[in-house]
């Protein structure tokens, strides 16, 4: 993920990565790939160039908010959307939270490098308990 995380996307040592990586998965009759990775997305075209236009490819980031969306809706725990298009909003202002549990100052350089500007608010925390995942 280097090569997303140095801005190296649409390099052409991307394309022959990704053609490497990518080459099982091209002789296969695939018909979606779900890029299930946080840097895939940045890579999308490049990922897109290597394995053809017949396969759709799902970014599982986009995805998993749109679920968080309809979950958070159907508990009516949503907030109304207007509320944070008001005034002049951009990505990574100080209405976004970043929370990190490892190397805050590398993910404030690789967070600008996606987001197009560095996040006003990164904290590192602490994750402690038991990962389980809980369907209700």
């Amino acid at each position: 993920m280097s090569l997303a995380e140095e801005g190296w996307a649409d390099s052409e040592v991307a394309h022959a990565v990704a053609a490497e990586y990518l080459a099982d998965l091209k002789s296969k009759s695939i018909s979606v790939l779900v890029l299930g990775c946080t840097h895939y997305p940045i890579l999308r075209q490049t990922i897109a160039d290597i394995i053809g236009p017949e396969v759709k490819l799902i970014d599982s980031g986009e995805a998993t908010a749109v679920e968080v969306v309809a979950r958070l809706e159907k508990l009516g725990l949503s907030h109304d959307l207007d509320i944070l298009h008001q005034g002049d909003r951009r990505l990574g202002d100080d209405l976004d939270h970043f929370y990190v549990t490892d190397a805050a100052q590398r993910f404030a350089k690789v967070a600008e490098r996606f987001l197009g500007s560095a996040p006003s608010i990164l904290e590192a925390v602490e994750v402690w308990g038991n990962d389980e995942l809980r369907t209700d």
